[in-house]
C-alpha cells in the first residue's frame, strides 16, 4: 500500500525521522521515499529528510 494515491492531487509527502532509525528508513524506502539531503540537526533533534513524489 502506497501512503497516498497518485491521483489525489498531493504533490509530495515528507518525513523526517531520526537517521539512526533503520526500520523507519527501510519502511520509507519501501513506499517510495527518497532522501532529499543529508541528516541535519533541528530544534527537535537530528532528522533525515525524505520525500515521496507522485
Amino acid at each position: 500500500m502506497h501512503p497516498r494515491s497518485p491521483d489525489d492531487g498531493t504533490p509530495a509527502i515528507a518525513t523526517d525521522h531520526h537517521p539512526d532509525h533503520a526500520q523507519a528508513t527501510a519502511a520509507c524506502k519501501k513506499y517510495g521515499f527518497v532522501a532529499t539531503g543529508a541528516a541535519r540537526a533541528t530544534e527537535w533533534g537530528l532528522i533525515l529528510p525524505m520525500v515521496a513524489k507522485g
